[in-house]
């Protein structure tokens, strides 16, 4: 998974950061997750649609919302983007099938979260290459 991400956000559409791996010292959670807060309002409310997508430079972020969460993960332009949407498409499907009955507020800072998700790619890797050789999308 983080061969493909290099940074990953689960964020509350309030902005409260449950999960965060990020590898950039310079860039807080806390201001980022704001920052995809503001944006998301900035196109819901001119455009009329959600933010799912933006760059800088040589990085591409993806923003895959679900219920009242930002998934959040971020990748170098080079990475082929469909590759990208479907490994954050399965931390989506892995932490709603995971803590599916849990109240988000408590999730908040757990560090577990983060590692279980990765363990969870990294089982899974060999399915995950299997799906993206041999299945159309």
């Amino acid at each position: 998974m983080f061969d493909i991400l290099e940074d990953i956000l689960i964020i509350t559409t309030e902005g409260k950061v449950i999960v965060r791996r990020i590898k950039n010292p310079e860039i807080e959670g806390v201001f980022f997750s704001n920052l995809i807060r503001a944006l998301n309002i900035f196109c819901q409310d001119f455009a009329h649609e959600q933010l799912n997508q933006f760059e800088f430079s040589e990085i591409r972020f993806d923003i895959i919302k679900k219920e009242s969460l930002f998934f959040v993960g971020s990748s170098l332009k080079t990475v082929k983007h469909k590759k990208v949407l479907r490994v954050l498409q399965r931390i989506v499907d892995y932490f709603f099938e995971k803590y599916k009955n849990e109240n988000l507020y408590n999730l908040e800072g757990k560090a577990e979260i983060l590692g279980e998700i990765e363990n969870y790619i990294n089982k899974t890797r060999d399915e995950v290459i299997i799906d993206m050789l041999f299945t159309k999308k």
